[in-house]
Parts: C-alpha cells; structure tokens; sequence
C-alpha cells in the first residue's frame, strides 16, 4: 500500500560471495575469486556512493530530473558508522531523505 521497495548492500567479499571487480556496475559477472584488493571498512564509501546514485538517478528522479520518489538509509554497527561517514561526505548533496544509524560506534579504536 505504501509503495515501498528495499535494496541491500552487502559488503565486498562478505555474505559468501567474494568479489573479482572493483566497479559494482561490473558485477554482471558470476565470478567468485577474491582478486580486488579493496575490503570494506566505515572509512570507504565509494560503494555506498555508487549504489545510492544509481538507484537515486534510475528510480527517484522522472525523464525531467525532477524527484519523484525518496530513499531513506538504515545502517546497523558498521554500517551505522558508514551511513555516518557517506552522510557527512555527501552533505548537503546527499540523495538520501532520511537516515537511520543503529548500534553505531563513535571510536573505531575502542569498538573494535
């Protein structure tokens, strides 16, 4: 009833598939080696970026740029502190109307 649709981003190599690309529009693939030396951490958020600007770009915005739909972000621990770090990247350019973080961590040196 609400129109609502929901995307999951999983970390590189983690949820059992290893990743062999270093650009997520490459992922057509069914390769399953781990060859991309790049491995998630908050600090990267060139995933996130990637993935939020295209289902922004595809699903949110009409033929005329105009906004026709929102994304709200969820983050739990790790990616709490991600969806943290993309927010503050992004700032007054993120796409996102909304953003949740659970379970955050503020000092990586102490939670992990």
């Amino acid at each position: 009833k609400r129109n609502l649709d929901f995307v999951v981003v999983n970390y590189r190599g983690t949820s059992g598939i290893a990743l062999k690309v270093s650009n997520l529009s490459d992922l057509v693939s069914d390769q399953k080696s781990l060859i991309d030396p790049v491995v998630y951490n908050s600090g990267d958020t060139q995933d996130l970026d990637e993935v939020i600007d295209y289902i922004y770009s595809e699903y949110c915005l009409d033929a005329n740029g105009n906004q026709t739909r929102h994304i709200t972000g969820v983050g739990i621990s790790l990616g709490a502190s991600m969806l943290s770090n993309y927010a503050a990247r992004k700032g007054k350019k993120n796409p996102l109307s909304g953003q949740v973080g659970i379970s955050c961590h503020f000092d990586s040196k102490i939670a992990f």
